[in-house]
Order: structure tokens, then sequence, then C-alpha cells
């Protein structure tokens, strides 16, 4: 594993956990592996035979986000920020790469900074 895998994936728990208010990394697809391994996969690095496609992976990863973005609509945030957690939430459902999830992630940390 590498320092930027690991980081990659903590920056999507956090951003699942802290949508949700809960810090227990096994709910809400919270835990950092579902991001580390999606990237794996798209890198041809996995070495876990029973985990699914990267396809199907994105998906998964893809549909625990749009989930947390839908909670994080519904806290206290300005009308600004909400619109612009609708466009980071239509670029997840979008989206083709960990890449693309990974910037909509940094973004949207930033977005709900004052929720942490």
């Amino acid at each position: 594993m590498s320092v930027e895998s690991y980081k990659n994936g903590m920056s999507y728990e956090v951003f699942i956990c802290r949508a949700f208010k809960n810090w227990d990394n096994s709910k809400n697809g919270a835990h950092l592996s579902n991001m580390r391994n999606l990237i794996d996969a798209e890198n041809g690095e996995s070495f876990v035979s029973h985990l699914p496609s990267a396809s199907k992976q994105l998906a998964t990863v893809k549909k625990y986000m749009t989930k947390a973005i839908d909670k994080y609509l519904k806290s206290k945030l300005t009308d600004l920020e909400k619109e612009s957690l609708s466009e980071l939430k239509n670029r997840a459902e979008n989206a083709t790469s960990s890449n693309e999830l990974l910037d909509i992630i940094e973004e949207g940390l930033n977005i709900t900074d004052k929720l942490k």
C-alpha cells in the first residue's frame, strides 16, 4: 500500500463519515479500503481475487458517495453550498474513474469543512 493510496482512501472515508456524522467506518460504505481497492483495480494492481471488477467497484463507490452527498444536502448549509454539492452529486453519478471521484471528494470536503 502506498502512502498516496492510503491518503486517498482516508479522504474518501472522512467524506463519508462527515456526511453521516458517524465515525464508525464500518457503516455507510465509509471504510477507506473501498477507494483503495478501486484505485488498485483500475491500476491492475489488485491482488485480491474475490473483489469485483473495477467497474463494479466504481459503481459501488459512486453509490456510497451520492448517498453521502444527499445527506450533506440535508445539513445546515448555504444555498450556494447546496448548489455546489448538487453539482458534485451529478459529477459523481457520471464519474468514470477514481480520479474523478477524488477530485469531487476534495471539493466536497472544502464545501463541508464547517460540518466537521
